[in-house]
């Protein structure tokens, strides 16, 4: 039977937790100081500097933490007296730093160098009107009538490990995941009519009550305040305000607010941040709420995005992330239990999350990766958290059951307890109505993420009477099989040791079931705290007890001893009691049994408390191979019973070790009643039961004397220990001088559960793969190595899960390849950087935002690839395909409105004729079993027709032009088609004349492939539209001057222009190796020369097919003479399908061309990529390389691959110095090579020896654009430090006139470094008007950049 003291000792802290708290004064005294002493916990530091004789010189350094708080520095004998005082205020560490008011002997500062219109007013009081700390400082001027010369700073600086858990609506979903099964508000649409603009400014919430409002504490030096939200809605849009008061820092694009809507699609979320303004914008201003500057987040989303009718009512939730939330709350952890997981290398531990009375009782800190504590949660019931092989907490901690009261000694769920079996996990625990005294024992399956398999727990068994403490046992069988003993008490009835067998079963309703109630040991004396094990050798349970039968008046008999019973399948099957034995009858008290398997010698070894005079200690004895126990053979494992110190132990667990064969480890509670107080004790004993080396001790000064109970469970991988011990932490509140944070109690309780490794810790990287979750909006089907999705092209963001398991030492930072047809960033953007994942992460998303276009473009995948994980291994599934599936309608219409041609149109190209484009988007989409295999469409007949036809405008048919139609016939696939208008050209000298253009579909007796409504062309279910242009106007350009003569009708159809004159062309045979600017030696000659006078978008040349042919390993390329360098240059070129080669002509060319047969190599991975010929044409020039594939001749160009700092310097270079008769970059010697770099950057010795010459030169010539003291040569390159570098570059060759780049609607994240220093033409924005210039550049977007330094730079 328990013994009173930890009952007493529980009703202590009951006391404790109802003292009520005095508020201490808002402000203390200023504390004076030089510079932050050793002993203060600091973040970064505030250097005051003075102006003297003109030079700023440091007087003294101020010290903060990210609380705000009011600290002096003595600043006299550094001011004259008398006189005006000019003070500069610098940041030195740490991260965000701010402000609240600057004060000089009392007197407030006259002006500020770097002020906004407002800055001077936010130093000059202190009211938490903060004021960002300056890059370079901030310099103040006092007057000179103050009354001293002490400088009064009232500042906070944040430190690098922030949490980044938001505050969130309802507040039970803080610290959790919000998803459907989250808590949601209930909004019915047009409860609230009314519109929103996004303006900063709430007047739309005039005379309207919030849609709720919540009171909230920051754990993050922020202060306490309302968070307010609106909510209200029109016909079109759902508009929503957040109103964020405790939020008084403005910290950039970290900050966020979302919405999310539970919808019968799904869960949806809205989010808005600096840079995310899809949905709405954030603001930092002054609202009625308070008297200082603070955050709003103002949404407006469409009823059409949400998916919802207007009747219906709406299930809302919110997040708010600026400050970590939430703060103090009277909360406290105990109880825990746990078990090891050998498939996924983890523990699951299980804990009871409660209320305390008094709401400043506790204190906690949020933690982001508590590294051995259970972090915050606001669960109340029972908790789970997964703990890795290397005691890193695993993701945050969620909650198992709510089944319970809300305050403890009420109705409550308390001391679960957990065992694990073939992917399974079985949790039970006790719920008791501590005023009914009745108690039920639950239990609930969860796999091996968490995830519970029913969405309410089940009972095991009701009213097993007024049970206290730890009386619940579970053990694992075989074959989905838990064993769950338990000590029953009814009435006058001492008690009784029950059973029942708990089977996990897929195919049931309830996924278990369960069996009779087993009576494991009814004797007429008590029987309490059972243990059990399984021995899957004998397939048999063990259980063991505490029992009094023993017990009689007699002064030496024992109070209790230790029985046991062992339960095996009857003929029936189910389970039942096989024998009962003892354990050890001998004299004085035995509590507290503890048992465990070897499956090595296939033997027990049962563990208890022997106690005797107020001495405790710990015996054992292991279990004889018939069954039996031998008493004579019990052993003494830790404490000496005649030992002069009295001990006092509790909640003995012992484990046994499979890795260290016959190895048993016990841990236990000790109370030695001396000055070293309560703690943990834990002892090794082999098969002897013989204790070896030393014991260990755990939770000095910390552990939880008022709710003892701690577990500890074996890595049976690697042969360690994990312990769980329940803290307490009870002190004073010393609050630091300076801190003007409102008070709180003046005592404070922290009640958590703490963990440590016993033994060596392995390190154990783990394993990464693409996650199977059929729960993710998209999924479809995993196949091979390989999950597919499939989304429509509306869908938004979506999440790809990657997950790690096996083991989760150390930090994975995962990388992939992206490949594909759809590009990025017109179909897809990637969000966010590669997936990290730190040691307490057991799963990261792949985030990717699929963009809704108008364009048709049928057929769209992309294909991620993880191709490193770093230390951890790659999985099985290491590649992930997304069919996006397009929404826009088929069309058919001209290239443009308007087209023209001069009338001389021979004269200037040999060419009678204005050529006139018709485009077809294309409709058919691709099947994903084509889509995601090699299969290539083959050439086919011919799908629809379409009319095209001429008609007079002002010019006149037969006069001016020759008349057209016909039928230009399309396939199922987007191209285009050209016909042609032939031109007259006349001696009269008349206006521009215009020739009219006109498309349309055959009639229905013509077109045998579909129907023909009006514009638009059925073809099976998919329509195909004539779409504006529809009709167009060819306009005649006159080029007369004489006065017109009537022309001969024998010269009617005759040019009237001379033929152009004869010119020799540029040497095409027995070039020199530099002519042909072409990296790859060898090239045969295919076509003769020829010159095109007018520039166009594209070059079409006849080729010698058959000299190809004969010549395999060339590709045919269309290359261009540059006079001024006496070069031919390669263009991007591709076949036409009609013996004919293409090339788009990027630099606006015109002049002499041929096509030349060169060597290249072929790139496998940019197959209908957008960049496919760009990428083509860099590699011709010898600007790319690629990397080449193991066992084959291809190689891969990687286009959707981030570009470091290091690679694009070297792209630069070799553009630079590519024109050998100018090299802007001359070579610079190994020393000077070596100097440059270690004087200019501090991680000069990361610069790779590939690269270090040309960061060097670039350095030298001033081309390098990136902030601070170090290159970081690996970090991925944004667009705006590529874009400075190349206009950088480009002014080398001559002046180009600067961007105006403030017309994108993100032009405010421009850095200033920035400012000015972009040319023309050079960086692009995006389609909707967004240059994104930090986000990391892929080399396919790199190199459209560096052509642009190629052609405007070198002119080729």
């Amino acid at each position: 039977m328990k013994k009173p003291k930890a009952l007493a000792l529980l009703c202590v802290l009951m006391c404790l937790a109802m003292v009520s708290a005095d508020v201490l004064p808002l402000l203390a005294n200023c504390q004076t100081q030089a510079a932050p002493t050793e002993k203060e916990n600091v973040n970064g530091a505030y250097v005051v500097s003075v102006l003297k004789h003109g030079q700023w010189q440091e007087a003294g350094r101020l010290g903060y933490d990210m609380f705000l708080k009011e600290k002096c520095l003595d600043l006299s004998g550094w001011l004259a007296k008398n006189s005006s005082a000019v003070v500069k205020i610098s940041q030195e560490g740490g991260e965000a730093a701010h402000l609240d008011s600057v004060f000089l002997g009392g007197e407030a500062p006259q002006s500020v160098n770097c002020d906004d219109g407002i800055l001077l007013v936010k130093l000059s009081k202190r009211d938490l009107d903060l004021a960002n700390a300056a890059p370079d400082g901030i310099e103040l001027m006092f007057p000179a009538n103050r009354s001293n010369d002490i400088l009064t700073v009232t500042g906070r600086i944040e430190g690098k490990n922030i949490s980044k858990e938001p505050f969130k609506f309802p507040s039970e979903n803080t610290y959790r995941e919000i998803n459907k099964g989250s808590r949601f508000y209930t909004y019915n649409l047009n409860s609230v009519s009314k519109q929103l603009t996004i303006d900063g400014i709430l007047d739309e919430i005039n005379g309207i009550e919030p849609f709720f409002k919540e009171y909230c504490v920051p754990g993050s030096g922020h202060p306490e305040g309302y968070i307010y939200c609106w909510v209200m809605n029109t016909d079109e849009y759902l508009n929503v305000i957040l109103d964020v008061t405790p939020d008084n820092t403005m910290d950039g694009d970290k900050d966020y607010a979302a919405v999310y809507v539970n919808t019968k699609a799904g869960l949806k979320e809205f989010k808005v941040s600096v840079p995310e303004t899809r949905w709405g914008k954030p603001a930092f201003t002054y609202t009625d709420k308070v008297d200082y500057q603070h955050k709003i987040y103002e949404f407006k989303i469409p009823i059409e995005e949400i998916g919802c009718e207007s009747s219906e009512s709406l299930q809302l939730a919110f997040s708010v992330y600026g400050t970590v939330g939430p703060g103090e709350y009277p909360m406290a952890s105990f109880n825990p239990a746990l078990a090891y997981n050998p498939d996924k290398y983890n523990y699951l531990l299980v804990y009871t999350n409660q209320k305390l009375y008094g709401p400043s009782s506790y204190k906690s800190e949020a933690a982001e990766n508590p590294g051995g504590e259970t972090s915050r949660t606001n669960d109340i019931g029972i908790v789970g958290q997964f703990i890795s092989n290397t005691a890193e907490a695993q993701g945050s901690p969620f909650l198992i059951s709510e089944e319970l009261g809300e305050y403890i000694y009420s109705r409550n769920a308390d001391y679960p307890e957990v065992a694990y079996g073939d992917n399974i996990y079985l949790v039970v625990w006790q719920v008791k109505d501590r005023y009914n005294e009745v108690t039920n024992i639950m239990g609930i399956f969860l796999d091996e993420e968490g995830n519970p398999y029913t969405d309410v727990p089940f009972t095991i068994v009701e009213d097993v009477g007024d049970i206290y403490e730890n009386n619940l046992t579970v053990a694992y069988g075989e074959e989905g099989s838990f064993l769950v003993a338990w000590y029953s008490f009814f009435g006058t009835d001492p008690g009784d040791i029950l059973g029942r067998e708990v089977k996990f079963d897929s195919s049931d309703e309830d996924k278990c079931v369960i069996s009779n109630i087993i009576s494991i040991c009814t004797e007429e004396s008590a029987q309490v705290s059972p243990s059990a094990a399984y021995s899957a050798e004998d397939h048999k349970f063990l259980v063991v007890w505490e029992d009094e039968r023993d017990y009689t008046s007699d002064e030496n008999c024992p109070f209790s001893n230790i029985y046991g019973a062992y339960l095996k399948r009857s003929g029936t099957g189910e389970l039942a009691v096989d024998e009962e034995i003892p354990v050890y009858t001998g004299k004085y008290y035995q509590s507290e049994p503890s048992v465990a398997y070897n499956s090595n010698s296939d033997r027990f070894v049962i563990t208890w408390i022997h106690s005797e005079d107020s001495k405790d200690s710990i015996c054992g004895v292991l279990v004889n191979e018939n069954g039996s126990v031998s008493q004579e053979e019990t052993k003494l494992i830790a404490g000496e019973p005649d030992d002069s110190t009295a001990q006092y132990y509790e909640y003995l667990s012992t484990v046994y070790n499979p890795v260290l064969p016959d190895e048993y480890f016990s841990v236990w509670f000790i109370d030695s009643n001396d000055e070293e107080g309560p703690f943990g004790m834990g002892q090794q004993s082999p098969n002897t039961l013989v204790p070896s080396g030393s014991s260990c001790d755990f939770g000095k000064s910390i552990y939880n004397i008022f709710d003892p109970k701690l577990d500890i469970a074996c890595n049976t991988n690697e042969g360690n220990y994990l312990v769980a011990y329940p803290c307490i932490h009870r002190y004073p509140v010393e609050y630091p001088a300076g801190d003007i944070r409102p008070k709180a109690d003046t005592t404070i309780n922290n009640c958590y559960i703490k963990w440590e490794l016993i033994g060596e810790a392995h390190e154990n990287p783990g394993i990464i793969q693409f996650k199977v979750d059929d729960v993710i909006d998209g999924y479809d089907y995993f196949e091979g190595d390989c999950i597919y999705y499939g989304v429509d092209e509306s869908h938004g963001i979506l999440e790809i899960p990657v997950e790690r398991f096996g083991g989760f030492s150390g930090e994975v930072t995962v990388t992939y390849d992206v490949y594909g047809n759809a590009r990025d960033p017109w179909d897809y953007e990637i969000l966010g950087d590669y997936p990290t994942f730190s040691g307490s992460e057991s799963e990261e998303m792949i985030r990717i935002r699929i963009i809704d276009d108008d364009v048709v473009d049928p057929g769209k995948y992309i294909e991620l690839l993880i191709y490193d994980a770093e230390d951890a291994e790659l999985g099985d599934i290491i590649r992930a395909k997304i069919y996006i599936d397009d929404n826009d309608s088929a069309t058919v219409k001209f290239s443009s409105s308007s087209y023209t041609v001069a009338e001389n149109v021979y004269e200037n190209t040999g060419k009678n004729y204005s050529e006139i484009k018709v485009l077809f988007s294309g409709f058919r989409p691709i099947e994903a079993s084509k889509l995601f295999s090699s299969y290539e469409w083959e050439e086919e007949e011919t799908v629809f027709s379409v009319v095209y036809e001429t008609f007079d405008g002002t010019a006149s048919e037969g006069e001016d032009y020759t008349a057209v139609s016909g039928l230009l016939h399309f396939g199922g696939e987007a191209g285009e088609r050209t016909f042609r208008v032939p031109i007259i050209d006349d001696n009269k000298d008349e206006a521009n004349e215009t020739v009219n253009l006109r498309l349309s579909f055959p009639g229905q007796e013509a077109q045998s492939s579909g129907s023909v409504e009006g514009d638009t062309l059925w073809i099976g279910g998919s329509p195909v539209t004539l779409s504006t242009p529809k009709t167009a106007t060819l306009t005649i350009i006159d080029d007369d001057t004489a006065p017109s003569r009537p022309r001969d009708k024998k010269d009617k159809d005759k040019p009237s222009v001379a033929e152009p004159p004869k010119e020799t062309p540029p040497p095409v045979e027995g070039l020199p190796d530099d002519a042909l600017v072409d990296r790859m030696p060898g090239y045969i000659v295919l076509s003769t020369p020829v010159k095109i006078n007018t520039v166009s978008d594209e070059i079409s040349l006849s080729c010698n097919t058959d000299k190809l042919a004969g010549n395999p390993g060339h590709d045919a390329r269309i290359y261009y003479w540059n006079p001024e360098v006496s070069k031919w240059v390669a263009l991007a070129t591709y076949p036409d399908g009609s013996g004919k080669v293409k090339a788009i002509n990027d630099g606006g060319y015109k002049g002499w061309f041929v096509v030349f047969g060169v060597i290249q190599p072929h790139f496998a991975d940019i197959n209908s990529h957008w960049a496919e010929q760009l990428i083509n044409r860099m590699n011709g020039l010898g600007l790319i390389e690629g990397y080449a594939l193991k066992d084959s001749d291809m190689r891969v160009a990687k286009p959707e691959q981030k570009v470091t700092r290091a690679e694009f310097i070297m792209f630069v270079t070799r553009i630079m110095n590519m024109n050998p008769d100018n090299i802007l970059l001359p070579d610079i010697t190994d020393s000077e090579t070596e100097s440059t770099l270690t004087q200019s950057y501090t991680d000069a010795s990361e610069i790779s020896p590939w690269v270090r010459a040309a960061v060097a030169k670039a350095t030298k010539a001033g081309l390098v654009p990136f902030e601070g003291s170090s290159f970081k040569p690996l970090e991925p390159i944004t667009r705006i430090e590529a874009a400075v570098m190349v206009s950088r570059a480009l002014k080398k060759f001559k002046d180009f006139k600067a961007a105006d780049l403030n017309s994108f609607k993100d032009s405010i994240d421009i850095p200033g470094w920035a400012a000015g220093q972009v040319v023309e033409n050079v960086l692009e924005g995006y389609p909707d008007n967004t240059l994104k210039p930090n986000s990391h550049m892929a080399r396919a977007e790199s190199l459209a950049m560096l052509m642009r330094l190629f052609i405007k730079g070198l002119g080729w």
